[in-house]
């Protein structure tokens, strides 16, 4: 009797707001950024919570964050905490392995700036390797390490597109190659406690 055991459930979706919200919500992160910020690098900041006391934008993104994750579990459920902040980053900026276990069960990356998605953007469009890549590792392997021929690959690399949502268990380790753009690249991230 053959099982496969333990699979990790990855979501992703494309926002419905229009590039006028997605700018004024850009824009909204960039000022948070300038507020919190107390050096170069993102970790460099003050405490705070953007879902404290939420923009109107804010709200509608993480009212619809809510949807996506009752459709990521497969059932509503009761949310205890939403803990949300910017994440901006210059060129040679990365992010580096860590993963958010003590802030959430479910970890949502908002990516503001990126690819512009086209008509049928398909997960093959998405989980692509390249600059900028976000990545998800297989919390039981390293990168590195050989694979039996049913496994899949032990790092899920996600190519940022604006407006793409990417939802996974906050215990996953992650990170992101460095930035190598001339602006600022900017994404949001929320935490959010569930009632499981």
């Amino acid at each position: 009797m053959l099982r496969v055991l333990w699979p990790i459930r990855v979501g992703a979706w494309f926002c419905p707001f229009d590039g006028e919200f997605l700018e004024g919500l850009r824009g909204e992160l960039l000022a948070a950024h300038q507020s919190f910020s107390t050096g170069s690098e993102i970790w460099e900041r003050l405490p705070h919570n953007l879902a404290d006391v939420p923009t109107q934008r804010l709200r509608a993104v993480f009212d619809w964050t809510v949807s996506c994750v009752h459709e990521y579990t497969g059932k509503p459920l009761e949310i205890l905490h939403i803990d949300s902040r910017e994440l901006v980053r210059v060129a040679g900026q990365e992010i580096l392995h860590h993963s958010d276990r003590d802030e959430g069960d479910i970890t949502a990356q908002f990516f503001l700036d990126g690819l512009n998605p086209h008509p049928g953007v398909s997960w093959d469009d998405i989980n692509r390797f390249g600059e900028n890549a976000f990545h998800l590792d297989d919390p039981s392997m390293y990168g590195s390490e050989r694979r039996m021929p049913w496994e899949q690959f032990h790092r899920c690399w996600i190519q940022p597109f604006k407006g793409l949502v990417v939802l996974y268990p906050s215990r996953l380790a992650h990170a992101q190659r460095p930035y190598k753009g001339d602006d600022r690249f900017v994404q949001l991230l929320i935490n959010l406690k569930v009632s499981l």
